[in-house]
């Protein structure tokens, strides 16, 4: 992240209404990311099996047999990921769970009476997905299903445990299994979820003109994330945090709350 044009400054302390809001917000991105791994997981495995099935039957059409040494397998692959088809992973109605959660828990905690209207649902809606890469399905299911008959061919196998090897490689992508290609998403989108969601509804409040950092929080953070903790900053800076944040990263944000009756820090 470019710390260039931040304008951030060192709070105080958190107070005990900030804290809890905190571990509030942690628990509930925890359940949700819990429960979008396991969705993501059967999509993953489901497109996993259509990409088999694929290979499956344009190496019945090829005639392939495991001895077929003159036909360039690999050259099956943009076949075998279009016979896939697409995938939807559908981010609205998880990124929509997640905002309204996020304003009811704020107000919950806060006290701050701020809503969700129709047009800051479509703004939260329109944000799932786009900005991270993380999913960048059609060349990351090619580079699969490639490498799957690569390494197959390389042992000298035939096409039912190439298939299975394309199977486990398409949905698991980039990472090694397809589960950990789902929490890592799921994380890290409900985190991105839930902070775009919290500093609308921050802005939205009358006694409420900045927010404080909070990250670093695990034993694996980089510097850069602790250095920001604790540190002031407008609602675009956090904008622009929340933007740059790394995959599976902790930040968050909390309200700096005009004449906030909790002024005990912790």
């Amino acid at each position: 992240m470019d710390n260039q044009n931040m304008t951030t400054t060192k709070s105080a302390k958190m107070t005990r209404q900030q804290l809890r809001l905190a571990r509030r917000l942690d628990q509930e991105a925890k359940a949700f990311s819990r429960k979008w791994a396991s969705h993501l997981n059967i999509k993953f495995k489901a497109y996993g099996l259509k990409a088999k099935e694929a290979f499956l039957h344009l190496a019945h059409v090829n005639h392939l047999k495991a001895q077929s040494i003159e036909f360039d397998w690999t050259d099956l692959t943009d076949a075998t990921a279009t016979g896939a088809g697409s995938l939807d992973l559908d981010y609205r109605p998880m990124y929509l769970s997640i905002a309204r959660t996020t304003y009811k828990t704020i107000n919950d905690v806060l006290g701050l009476s701020v809503n969700m209207d129709a047009q800051d649902e479509q703004d939260i809606i329109a944000l799932g997905g786009k900005r991270m890469g993380l999913v960048d399905l059609p060349q990351q299911t090619k580079d699969a299903i490639f490498k799957a008959i690569q390494e197959g061919r390389a042992e000298g196998e035939g096409a039912a445990d190439i298939a299975n090897r394309i199977l486990d490689a398409v949905a698991a992508g980039p990472w090694s299994t397809s589960e950990m290609r789902a929490t890592m998403i799921a994380r890290t989108e409900t985190k991105f979820a839930q902070n775009a969601a919290s500093i609308d509804a921050y802005e939205s409040a009358d006694n409420v003109d900045s927010v404080m950092v909070y990250d670093g929080r695990l034993p694996t953070s980089d510097e850069e994330c602790m250095a920001r903790d604790g540190t002031e900053v407008s609602f675009d800076e956090a904008r622009a945090m929340a933007d740059d944040e790394h995959p599976n990263g902790t930040l968050s944000f909390a309200p700096i709350v005009e004449n906030a009756f909790d002024n005990g820090g912790t």
